[in-house]
């Protein structure tokens, strides 16, 4: 929690984005040749890297500190278009009238991509996800990949 300067409680507020592609991770499991159990999932670790690497930064810039209270995200995964959508020749930047207005593909499950995101920023900028009791998450299509995450303490 933040004083102002009259002492007032104000509610912490963290925003950042990463210029990454969202990856849409379930909790598979496999057992390896030694016998134990682990993430099948292929990218999952560099995937966390890369969002805690640019947690932690904004986390330093923006002075947040790890919080313990319920917390309000919000995360919005941008998707490049491929490149079905759009014309060819002369029309190639015109994007076709029958191109889908969002991104429904398989690879980017948006409960996947929202519980692989929480889990990276466990440790960083919340303690435990279970934290999490509020915020909408999008998918939507854009000139780059992306990963916009605001995150804002709640009253207890």
């Amino acid at each position: 929690m933040i004083r102002s300067e009259r002492g007032q409680q104000m509610n912490q507020t963290l925003a950042f984005e990463i210029p990454a592609k969202a990856l849409a991770t379930s909790n598979r499991k496999a057992i390896g040749r030694n016998g134990k159990m682990f993430d099948a999932h292929k990218g999952k670790a560099a995937y966390v890297a890369t969002i805690r690497l640019f947690a932690s930064r904004a986390v330093t810039e923006q002075g947040w500190k790890i919080t313990e209270r319920p917390v309000w995200l919000s995360l919005e995964f941008g998707f490049v278009r491929p490149k079905g959508h759009f014309g060819t020749g002369r029309n190639a930047g015109v994007l076709k009238e029958s191109a889908p207005r969002w991104p429904t593909t398989r690879n980017g499950d948006r409960t996947n991509c929202l519980k692989s995101t929480e889990d990276a920023l466990t440790g960083i900028v919340w303690s435990d996800d279970s934290q999490v009791v509020d915020g909408p998450v999008r998918k939507v299509y854009a000139d780059s990949e992306f990963i916009r995450v605001v995150v804002r303490e709640l009253e207890n």
